[in-house]
């Protein structure tokens, strides 16, 4: 699966939003250029925390629906921060990418929802941004059967192999 996100460019250590139309077309543009590829399988809104506001005050619904039209993108839907956002977005995403670990269970009720309702739930920082054993933090979000898909990243190489080897053993014992 492929996938990408659109509103933020973050360069020399700094991210800037830009939920405009214009914005939102040439960060897609920018992310097909850069993976090569005329299109991707989930085109996530990456929100800056003002969820609500950006699906109720800025056109990102609708140019997110102007890029699956033409299967540019095949799933479209929104990276939050809220539940209330997420909630709202159950209205017109595909997929929602939302944080859940053991430390913050908050939008469990909303991954329910949401396999209830026919939309993917990709979780992000599942580890608690490294602050979990990964074995133990990854084996806790896949224990959820809502959760489709799981983002682990790492620090570094080797901090990205650990995570893969957690993955791989949890898995292996058929989690």
């Amino acid at each position: 699966m492929l996938a990408t996100k659109a509103g933020e460019t973050f360069v020399d250590g700094v991210s800037r939003y830009d939920f405009s139309a214009e914005g939102l077309r040439a960060s897609v543009e920018r992310s097909l250029k850069r993976l090569r590829t005329d299109a991707v399988d989930v085109l996530l809104l990456h929100s800056d925390g003002r969820d609500l506001w950006i699906q109720n005050e800025t056109d990102a619904i609708a140019v997110l629906r102007e890029f699956k039209r033409p299967g540019i993108a095949r799933a479209i839907g929104l990276s939050g921060k809220t539940i209330e956002g997420a909630c709202q977005a159950l209205d017109w995403a595909d997929v929602l990418m939302v944080e859940y670990h053991s430390q913050d269970r908050s939008h469990e009720g909303l991954i329910a929802q949401s396999a209830e309702r026919g939309v993917g739930i990709v979780v992000k920082k599942g580890l608690a941004s490294g602050r979990l054993p990964a074995e133990e933090a990854i084996g806790f979000v896949l224990a959820n059967p809502h959760v489709a898909s799981l983002v682990v990243g790492g620090l570094n190489l080797e901090h990205f192999r650990e995570n893969v080897r957690a993955a791989h053993a949890i898995v292996a014992r058929g989690r």
